[in-house]
């Protein structure tokens, strides 16, 4: 019973913690496809998940990315809004 309440309580927080996604707005500095990393001009290091584009990201670039935190503290982009 004890093992099936901490799987329940380790689930809902796991969950919990991916429906707080936040947004950013940033210059890019730096973009690795290869890694699939990403360096805003401020500091800040994403990655960027699997299925999410990164053809057109360049260098000097402002955009507004979505993101989750993972639990080892990475942000983790989901979704990138390019300019118009």
């Amino acid at each position: 019973m004890r093992k099936t309440l901490f799987l329940a309580a380790t689930l809902m927080v796991a969950t919990l913690g991916s429906a707080f996604a936040e947004d950013m707005q940033g210059v890019i500095q730096a973009v690795d496809p290869a890694t699939r990393q990403m360096l805003f001009e401020d500091g800040t290091i994403f990655v960027v998940s699997e299925g999410v584009a990164m053809e057109e990201l360049q260098p000097g670039l402002e955009i507004v990315v979505s993101f989750d935190e993972s639990a080892t503290g990475e942000k983790v982009v989901t979704q990138i809004q390019l300019p118009s």
